[in-house]
This record gives structure tokens, C-alpha cells and sequence, in this order.
């Protein structure tokens, strides 16, 4: 196997410490005599040039006094307040009339899957101006994406993730006075775009800062059943008094993706609330809302947590039973279809309460009987199961009329593999993925961002975070002179990129099944800058 190393840096998804902020500073202002150096608090950070930028770096969250000073004399100075977690750019840049120094936080929200964030500020010499866009290779017009921007403004929009081709326009003007330049725009990313220089000249450019946006939060998912016999008409389900659909006894609607948080749901026959609920949804969490019948025959509206983690032993699935029904407390029982005598699955079980077990994939009967008794008073009836689903079982109606039947949901099972990003890399980077759950044969991405601009760079894949032959993993790669880098996994593959112009660089991959057997599979990128090899953190992708 393949054992190199060439390391540096990966800024995908920093996660800023409470007690500290993030910030990025960009050199737009040209036709200086030498490079200008920048400090905080009167001690010097760096020195750069015109359309270099440093950072996103970590810094106390704190008020500061920052100074741009070209040799000994201060040409600009800004004294902002820098909030914790919070992540800002600073621009030193031209204005119609000299040059400034201007903040902006930026703005990493999460975005709606598919989507991209981009944020358009003016910080040329130039008066203001329509940004107008087309998808690439398009031969329709233009659109306005950003009317009227002046110096030093900026505007936010989210747009589809694709290529695009993007120009500049004096505003209220459709002859372009920049471009269009094609740009491609990844999802789930930040682009901060800086017109910079003075428009017209060689200085004049657009300087983009990509960074990756927060996950998007895991939406929780509900299921309903309508398990009330008899009413006259359908019932209407409204969630925070918005109708979401109308449904009839014994039928199940969904599963609905919804955004984690408290909800009002309401069922309604015509214009009357038959039942409420205020419950809370759980980010990533499955749910089924059932009205029934309780014991006694009134109407309710039940709750319950569908478990849809893997299973402890691959190939088995799991059964959860619920009450729902008009009855007094029953056994389940249940055997392999034809095989042998009925054993009791679930003892005891009353109404709004459940009962699960795992158990292998295939056939079974399955009946009802009073508790503690053994004659059938529903079934046996027999029900096929798959492996690796979740199966939930309704009982519904009134035991022993017509109403009384046993409503079934299947869900998939939730993937069998976790991702974790642990560790720390050196040089301010880390590593990202592009789904959090992935299975075995799936495609998924390993990023790279925030790499200098068509840098070298190498993801390293291990199949251990322990060790490296005798060497004993993490290790502290400050012995050969990497101060603050770590080599986290054993590097048995090694895949070369070149980051793009944005400083970027991805993979997209996949875990063969025919490593189910191993404990996980380890990633870590590494590339050069002008100080020498950095690395990432580290990405573990292990069996549930």
C-alpha cells in the first residue's frame, strides 16, 4: 500500500468556539508601493498584498483596534466589536474617492437542500451597479439578481447551486461593464464575492470567498394514522392552524417532512376541534401521530417515536406493536408461519402502550388474545417481514365488531454507517462530507476548501486511527517540525487534486461493501502552502 505524505490545510465547517471569532481580511486595494501589514491591537498579524487574503483565523471575541499600515504609516484603522462565533471579513479597498476599510459578518445559515448562498459586495471604484446572471451555456436573457449596488454595499441571495455566468452592468444599464465571467456555485457553500480595483482598469476583479454554510438541521418526520371508526365524514389535519390534508378511518398519510420544533396539530370534523396536541418535534427524529379510540372508546390523539436505528444483528428486523384500540390489555402472540406453538411476544399490552422486539427477517403469524389468556379474540393472521425495516402494528376499532382491525407501517431502517469529524488540523482547516449518513456502495463527497488558489493537494483514506505499523496513532507530527499538526489515520491510499481557483478541491467516493467487515474507514486531506505542508482533522466513517 501506498504510505505518502504531503500535508496542509481543509476549511470546510469550522465550528468557532464560544469564546471566539473567525476573520478573514482580503487586500483589494491596488497600486500600492509594497504590501501593506495588518495589526490588532497594535501587534502585527501579517503582511499581504493586493488580492491576497488571509484567514479565516481564530480570535478572541473581543473589541478591537485594527490597523493597515503601509511601512510605518497607518493608512486605514477600524475598531469593530467581534462577537463570539461569529465569522466576519474584512475588506481594505477602494472607494470612489480614496480608500476604507470595511466588516461584514457572514452570513452561514444553513440553506434549503440544493441551494447556495451568495453574497455580492461593491468595494470597487466604481459607481453603482446592476450584478445580473444566467445559468452557463444558457442563451436566454439575464436576470437582475442584484439591483443598484453601490459602494461599499453588499446583497444576499440564496440561487440554485450550478454554473452560472455573472456580469456587472452600470445600474439601470443591460451593457455590461464586467464580464460575464462563468462561475460554478456548489451547494451548501458561502461565496462572498468582492468586486475590488477600479472598473475599467487591469485592476478591476472579482475576489471570491467560499466557505462552507452550517448543516442544515435534520427534519423530523411524522406519520398519521386515522383510527377512529363511525364518524360521519373525513377529518382534517391542521398543523399550526395550516390544513395539511383531510383522511378516513383506517387510512395513513405521510410520513411529512417538518422542521424540528412546536406545533399545534389539530383534527377537525367540518368546522369542530375533535382533538389537539402541542407536541415538540425532535431534529432527525420519526414520529406517528395516531387519533383512536382508549379503552373506554373515546377519542384521543396518541404520539409515538418510531425507532428506525439499525437492528443489533444484521439481517433482523424490528416489530413495535401498539394499542390503539377499544379493548381491555392483551397478549400478542406470535411463530414462524406454520411452525410450531404460539409464544407470547408482548404480555400485558394496553391501550396507547407498545411493544417492540428484533427478530429475523421472514414470516409469522400473529394473533391477539386477552391477557393472560390463550383463545385468539383477533387472528392469527400472518405478516411478512424484511430485514433490516422497522414494522409498526395497529391495533384500531373496537375489539370484536367490524371497526377492529390491524393497520401496518415499514419504514427503512436508518443506514448502517455513522460519519464523525474529530481531531484538530493545523493551520485553521478541517474536512467535510457531504451526507451524514451514508451506507455501504453510496456515493458521497469529501471536501476541500480554503486551500491557496490551485494548490497541490492530497486526501489520504486509512483503515485505522490506532495505528501506523508501530507507530501508535494520533501522532503529534511536531517532532519533524510540523508544529500543531496531527496525523490521525494510516494513509493506505492516497488520491491527488489540485484546489480550483476558489481554493477547493473535492472527491466524491464511496465505502465498497466489501469493507463491511473492517472497523471504519479514515479520511484526512493534506496540501502545500507557502509556509509548507498542513493537515486537516480528521473524518471517521464507522459501522453503527
Amino acid at each position: 500500500m501506498i504510505r505518502t505524505f504531503v500535508s496542509t490545510l481543509l476549511l470546510a465547517l469550522p465550528v468557532a468556539a464560544q469564546s471566539t471569532a473567525k476573520i478573514s481580511f482580503i487586500h483589494g486595494i491596488p497600486g500600492l508601493a509594497s504590501p501593506v501589514d495588518v495589526f490588532a491591537n497594535n501587534n502585527k498579524l501579517f503582511s499581504f498584498d493586493f488580492t491576497e487574503s488571509k484567514g479565516p483565523i481564530d480570535i478572541p471575541a473581543a473589541s478591537y483596534k485594527f490597523d493597515i499600515k503601509l511601512g510605518s504609516t497607518t493608512v486605514l484603522t477600524a475598531s469593530p466589536k467581534l462577537d463570539a462565533g461569529k465569522n466576519y471579513t474584512a475588506v481594505a479597498h477602494l472607494t470612489t474617492s480614496g480608500i476604507a476599510l470595511a466588516l461584514f459578518d457572514n452570513d452561514l445559515g444553513s440553506t434549503k437542500s440544493g441551494d447556495t448562498r451568495l453574497a455580492v459586495h461593491h468595494l470597487a471604484d466604481a459607481p453603482a451597479v446592476d450584478v445580473r446572471v444566467r445559468a452557463s451555456g444558457s442563451t436566454g436573457a439575464f436576470a437582475k439578481l442584484v439591483p443598484n449596488l453601490s459602494n461599499p454595499s453588499r446583497a444576499i441571495a440564496d440561487v440554485k447551486a450550478m454554473r452560472y455566468e455573472v456580469g456587472l452592468s452600470p445600474a439601470g444599464q443591460t451593457q455590461f461593464a464586467f464580464g460575464p465571467a462563468t462561475f460554478e456555485f456548489l451547494p451548501d457553500r458561502y461565496y462572498a464575492i468582492f468586486a475590488i480595483g477600479k472598473l475599467g482598469q487591469p485592476s478591476f476583479q472579482l475576489f471570491v470567498q467560499e466557505q462552507f454554510v452550517e448543516p442544515r438541521a435534520t427534519p423530523a418526520r411524522v406519520s398519521v394514522i386515522h383510527g377512529i371508526p363511525g364518524l360521519p365524514q373525513a377529518v382534517g389535519l391542521f398543523a399550526n392552524n395550516t390544513k395539511l390534508f383531510d383522511f378516513t378511518y383506517g387510512q395513513v398519510r405521510g410520513p411529512l417532512d417538518l422542521e424540528p420544533g412546536s406545533y399545534a396539530i389539530d383534527v377537525k370534523l367540518g368546522s369542530t376541534t375533535v382533538l389537539s396536541a402541542k407536541p415538540t418535534l425532535v431534529e432527525g427524529t420519526d414520529y406517528t401521530a395516531i387519533a383512536h379510540l382508549d379503552a373506554s372508546g373515546k377519542n384521543t390523539l396518541s404520539f409515538f417515536v418510531n425507532d428506525v436505528a439499525a437492528t443489533a444483528k444484521s439481517g433482523d428486523t424490528r416489530v413495535t406493536v401498539r394499542h390503539t384500540a377499544q379493548a381491555a390489555a392483551v397478549d400478542v402472540r406470535g411463530r414462524p408461519t406454520g411452525n410450531g406453538a404460539f409464544a407470547v411476544l408482548a404480555g400485558n399490552l394496553a391501550n396507547a402502550k407498545e411493544a417492540t422486539l428484533e427478530v429475523v427477517g421472514g414470516s409469522y403469524d400473529i394473533g391477539l388474545t386477552p391477557a393472560g389468556q390463550t383463545q385468539f379474540a383477533f387472528g392469527p393472521t400472518t405478516l411478512k417481514l424484511d430485514a433490516k425495516k422497522l414494522y409498526t402494528v395497529y391495533a384500531i376499532g373496537v375489539l370484536g365488531q367490524p371497526s377492529f382491525q390491524l393497520v401496518a407501517q415499514a419504514f427503512d431502517l436508518r443506514k448502517a454507517l455513522t460519519t464523525k469529524i474529530s481531531g484538530k488540523g493545523c493551520g485553521g482547516g478541517t474536512i467535510a462530507i457531504s451526507k451524514p449518513q451514508i451506507d455501504f456502495d453510496e456515493d458521497f463527497t469529501v471536501s476541500l476548501v480554503g486551500a491557496p488558489v490551485h494548490a497541490l493537494a492530497v486526501l489520504h483514506v486509512g483503515a485505522s486511527d490506532s495505528k501506523l505499523g508501530s507507530l501508535m496513532l494520533p501522532f503529534d507530527l511536531g517532532v519533524v517540525g510540523l508544529n500543531g499538526c496531527t496525523l490521525y489515520q494510516d494513509s493506505l491510499a492516497v488520491f491527488g487534486a489540485q484546489a480550483n481557483g476558489a481554493g477547493s478541491a473535492s472527491f466524491t467516493i464511496d465505502v465498497p461493501g466489501s469493507l463491511a467487515t473492517i472497523d471504519g474507514v479514515y479520511f484526512q486531506w493534506s496540501f502545500w502552502t507557502n509556509a509548507g505542508p498542513r493537515l486537516t482533522d480528521l473524518l471517521s466513517i464507522t459501522g453503527n
